[in-house]
Formats: C-alpha cells, structure tokens, sequence
C-alpha cells in the first residue's frame, strides 16, 4: 500500500512539472526565463496596445470619409511666382505662360475659346481673354503709366526689382456661338471678370515674401504748358484747315483717322480711314472709305454715297501741322491742318453720378449706350487727366446708393458689348439700335475716332473703379 502511495505520488509530481513547463513555454521564447512572470505581462500590456492603435486606425479611416476638406483651387507656378484659380472656375479657364516671354500667366476662358473656334476664328485670337501677368522693368512700367496705356496696371515690385503688371482685355472678349448661349453665360462671364480684377491683390498676398504692393504714378512733364495740352502722339488730336476738320486716335496697334469737309449746310464729304505707322516713312498711311452724305433739316441722314477703297498717307511737315494726301483724288492738294490745342476740363464728380452713372441706369440697351458714349465724348475723356478722371469716377460711385449702383452693373456689361459692336460691327447692331430709335445718334459718334478713345478711356476706368491705376 505504501508502495502504492509512493508511484501514485510520483506520477502527480511528474505532472505537475511536465504542466509548469508547458505554461512557461511562450514567454520564454521572447525573454529571460528568470522573470517568467513580468514578461508575460509586458506580452500582455503590448498586445493590448496594438489592439487598441489597431481600432484607432481603423476609427481614423471611417471618421476621414466623412467631410471632405475644402479644395482651394488649381496652383499654377511660373518662375517661382503662384497664381491660383479658385476651384469653382479651375475647369473653366485655361491658363498658359511664357508667350511671350514676359507674360507669366495668361488666363482665358474655354468656353470663349471653343465657341470662337467653332465659328471659323483663330483659337488665340484674343476671344474669351480674361488678364495677363507680366514682369517688366520699372522703366517700362512707369511708361505705361505716363501714356496712360489702356488696359495696364503694374501693381507690384519683386526683390530683384522687376515690376509686375496686370493687363487685362478693355472690350469684351465674351463670345458664344448663339444668342441663347451668350445671354445664359453672360452671368458667368461678369462673374469672372469681378474675380479677374480681384487677381493682383489676391496675387500679392498669395506670394509674400516676394511681391510687394506698389502704385506707380504719372510723372509730370516739364514741358507740358498749363494753358493748353497737346497729345503725346504727335498726330493724335483735332486738327482743322478752314471748313475742312480732322480727327485722329491711336487705337490698340494702329490708328483711325476722319476728315470731314463741308461743302454746304446740308452736304459733306466724310473720309473714314484706318491707318497703320510707317517707321521707315515716319507717316500714316492707309485706307478707307470716302461718303459723300446729304442731311435732312433735323440733322438725320437723308442719302450717301460710299465710294471704297481710298488710299492716304497723312504725315507732319517742318511747321508741325498734317499734310494730307489723297492718293486717289488729291483732295487733300496744298492744305495744311493746324493742331488745336485745348485743355477740357475733367467732369465733377456729380456731373458724372448724374450723367453717366445714373443716365446709363435707365432706358433701353441702345439709350444707355448713347448716354455713356455721348458723356465720353463731349468731356474729351480722351485726354483729361487720368488721376483727376479716376478720383472724380470713384467719388460719384461713392455717392450712389447701393441700388443705383446694382442698376449701373445691371446695364454696364450690355453697354460694352453694344458698343463694341457699334466701333467694330455696326451692320450687326444696324438693325437693333434703329428699333430702338438710336440709328441716327449712335452713327454720328461711331465714325469718331476720339469719341471712341473717349470711350474706351472711360470703359477701362470704370471696369476697373477703385484700382490703384484705373487702367
């Protein structure tokens, strides 16, 4: 029985180890079989670790589906220099750079693009242009300013002293294929114009550190007499040589030029030229067309006769004044225009809330047209001072109320429009403007090559009310 006892008790001896080694078997792989105990509860402590990074992660994966972080837009870089388009318009413009090789972004909406294509023009013909950024010297930057060059704006200087300016389109450049489709995206289009002209302040901020704010302003000429002022361009201005009377502006690359010659009360001869500088020659030279016109006693057109293709070199001889020379009929034989010289006087601030603001805020399209092109006109905006002409602008928006100012936006886009078409297609709006009881007063201004520099002057200080430049 004792002998019994002492196996069965050896058997539950030998059990009890062979179970004890069977426990420590796994920790002991991984630690010192000293410390059995600590290391099974590190073992433990570190899988309930992973577990629990393990169900963060995957909490983490299932929360970042949620919202969505917000896109800030396309980021286009050029020279170390940043420009972005905000995410809602990114699909809609197309952005370019380095042609030429001072534009560093040029922006241009598809949709323009497309449509212009589509009916036969040029892709890059300058439809559905919005702005270009361009980096120049501060000579020629502050060049621009002294001419009061349409449609620039240097607003900005870097560390090396490059200065950046923003151009921008001075008529519409908006174009759809039909009538429907132009009137649905014109919305868009004012949309991208307003957030086109907010680009250099946005520009500035978006690179700091490296562009600084600037405003580059006029530089007196030492020459200029305070009684009277001549163009810069010595051919551009009003001329005259007894009843006969001639206008000539620069117009983007060119010129227009108009000679009207009375032969009576109610009959003259009209010359309408488009005009090109010869460098080699020193001289305009071009052609256009001569309208032999007959007007009834309320001043409306009663006849014409055109007669095309009329050839002419206008040119400045030793005295200062225009010589003109017809080269198809010589009508022009041993006259000499004399340059008259006058200084008008730049708008008040009231006179242009009441008159163009207020008067371009009523009426149908072609009225509204009428008044701002007619306000242009009489007020010689083409050569008034541009820093007098912006602040006066700036100060009669300021004196509007909110509602007469939402009407102005209302019917300013239309404006342009009408009016470009008026300067560029007149056979086009013919039909419209003489509905609307406008033919007659819209015809007399549009043969006028500084009443449209007087209103390309004013179109590019309005569209860009409240910049440091206005141009």
């Amino acid at each position: 029985m004792k002998r019994a006892k002492s196996i069965l008790s050896l058997i539950l001896t030998a059990l009890l180890v062979l179970s004890m080694v069977g426990c420590a078997a796994k920790p002991a792989a991984e630690s010192s079989s000293e410390e059995p105990a600590e290391t099974s509860s590190e073992s433990q402590e570190e899988s309930s670790e992973e577990e629990s990074e393990e169900s963060s992660e995957s909490e983490s994966e299932e929360s970042s589906e949620e919202p969505e972080p917000e896109e800030t837009g396309a980021i286009y870089e050029q020279d170390g220099i940043n420009l972005t388009i905000p995410a809602e318009y990114s699909d809609l413009l197309e952005v370019t750079s380095g042609d030429p090789e001072n534009v560093l972004f040029r922006v241009a909406e598809i949709a323009s693009m497309d449509a212009a294509e589509k009916d036969g023009y040029g892709r890059n013909d300058g439809l559905g242009f919005l702005f270009s950024i361009v980096r120049m010297s501060e000579e020629e930057a502050q060049e621009l300013v002294n001419d009061e060059v349409p449609g620039n704006r240097p607003f900005a200087v870097d560390k090396d002293g490059n200065y950046y300016v923003y151009r921008f389109a001075t008529d519409v450049r908006f174009y759809r294929t039909t009538t429907e489709e132009f009137d649905a995206g014109m919305s868009l289009w004012s949309e991208l114009i307003a957030w086109a002209n907010s680009v250099p302040e946005t520009l500035v901020a978006d690179n700091g550190g490296i562009l600084t704010a600037v405003t580059l302003e006029p530089e007196a000429s030492s020459e200029a007499d305070p009684e009277q002022v001549l163009a810069e361009d010595p051919f551009e201005g009003k001329w005259a040589c007894g009843r006969a009377s001639m206008e000539i502006a620069q117009l983007g690359d060119g010129y227009k030029a108009q000679i009207i010659w009375g032969s009576s009360a109610d009959t003259a001869a009209i010359w309408n030229y488009v005009l090109e500088y010869d460098e080699a020659e020193g001289n305009l030279s071009g052609s256009g067309d001569m309208i032999t016109r007959v007007y009834n006693e309320d001043g409306s057109i009663a006849s014409e006769e055109v007669a095309e293709d009329q050839m002419v070199t206008i040119s400045l001889n030793d005295n200062g004044n225009i010589v003109w020379e017809d080269l198809n009929e010589d009508a022009g034989a041993d006259m000499e225009f004399e340059y008259a010289a006058y200084q008008p006087e730049t708008p008040a601030a009231e006179a242009i809330a009441s008159r163009y603001f207020r008067g371009v805020g009523s009426g149908t399209p072609a009225e509204a047209a009428y008044v701002a092109l007619h306000f242009a006109d009489e007020n010689e905006l083409w050569i008034v001072p541009g820093d007098e002409l912006r602040d006066n602008l700036l100060e009669a928006w300021n004196s509007l109320s909110e509602d007469e100012q939402k009407t102005f936006d209302t019917y300013f886009m239309d404006v342009v429009v009408l009016l470009d078409n008026v300067f560029n297609d007149w056979s086009a709006v013919q039909t419209f403007v003489h509905e609307m009881g406008m033919e007659n007063e819209l015809n007399a201004l549009r043969e006028s090559p500084l009443a449209q520099k007087s209103w390309d002057r004013l179109k590019a200080f309005t569209l860009t009310l409240g910049n440091s430049t206005g141009e």
